[in-house]
C-alpha cells in the first residue's frame, strides 16, 4: 500500500492543488494490495451493525466505531489514519499539519441501498479544537454500473452566486477521492440509487484537520 505514495504525489499535487471546483483528485486502483481489498468487500457484505440516517437529506447506513470494524477494514481504516498517509496527504494537498480522525466519527463504514441517497451539503467545520479540512473516500463497489447511480458529485457556484453539478465521480471499485473540504465544497450524490436488492453503495470515508484558532462560525453539516 505504501510503495505508490511519492508517484501520486510526483503527479497529481499539481493537478490536486489547481483542480475546480475545489481542490481534489480521484485515482483509479489506489491499494495495491488484492487480497486486502477482497477481504475488505467480503466483510463489508456481511456486516450488520450499521445504523442508519433516513430523512429527506439522506438515507444511508454506517458504522463509525472503528473499534466495531471487521479486521481488514480495520486495517485499511488504520492504514488512512497512519502517520505515513497523513504525511502522503501533506505533500500531494500543500496543507500541513494534518491530524487523522482515529475515532472515525462520522466516517468509517458507509453503505447506501436501493433508493439511498445523500444530499448535496458542506460538511461540519469544526470539532473539539479542530478545522475540518480533508475528505477521503475509497470506493468498494464491484462491477458497478452507470445505471445504477451513486455518482459522488462536485458543485460549484456561478457568476450569479446559483449552485450546479461541476463533476461526476462513479462510485467503481479501488478508486479514491480525495477533496478539500471548506465552506463551498458543497458535495453529495442527491438522485436516489437504483441498483438491484443484492447491490449497495460501499465506501470507506475518513476525514482529516488541523488545529482550530478558534470556535467561532462552527457548525453542523449544511444541506442545500
Amino acid at each position: 500500500m505504501l510503495s505508490s505514495l511519492q508517484q501520486y504525489v510526483d503527479k497529481y499535487a499539481v493537478d490536486y492543488q489547481s483542480n475546480i471546483p475545489y481542490p481534489h483528485i480521484v485515482i483509479d486502483d489506489f491499494i495495491k494490495d488484492d487480497k486486502l481489498m477482497d477481504a475488505i468487500v467480503a466483510e463489508y457484505e456481511q456486516f450488520d451493525d450499521l445504523n442508519r440516517f433516513n430523512n429527506t437529506l439522506e438515507d444511508k447506513y454506517y458504522c463509525d466505531v472503528s473499534e466495531k470494524f471487521p479486521p481488514s477494514t480495520k486495517a485499511l481504516f488504520n492504514f488512512f489514519n497512519s502517520e505515513v498517509f497523513t504525511a502522503f496527504l501533506e505533500d500531494l494537498t500543500g496543507i500541513q499539519d494534518i491530524i487523522a480522525n482515529k475515532d472515525a466519527s462520522g466516517g468509517g463504514m458507509h453503505v447506501i441501498k436501493d433508493g439511498g441517497k445523500l444530499g448535496i451539503h458542506i460538511d461540519f467545520n469544526k470539532k473539539h479544537g479542530l478545522e475540518r479540512r480533508l475528505n477521503v473516500l475509497l470506493f468498494l463497489n464491484k462491477e458497478w454500473k452507470p445505471e445504477y447511480g451513486g455518482h459522488l458529485e462536485l458543485w460549484s457556484i456561478d457568476d450569479e452566486g446559483k449552485l450546479k453539478s461541476h463533476k461526476k465521480v462513479s462510485p467503481h471499485f479501488n478508486r479514491i477521492a480525495i477533496f478539500n473540504t471548506s465552506e463551498t465544497s458543497f458535495h453529495g450524490h442527491p438522485n436516489p440509487l437504483t441498483c438491484p436488492n443484492d447491490v449497495s453503495r460501499k465506501s470507506m470515508a475518513s476525514y482529516f484537520f488541523t488545529e482550530a484558532d478558534n470556535e467561532d462560525n462552527a457548525h453542523g453539516t449544511i444541506f442545500v
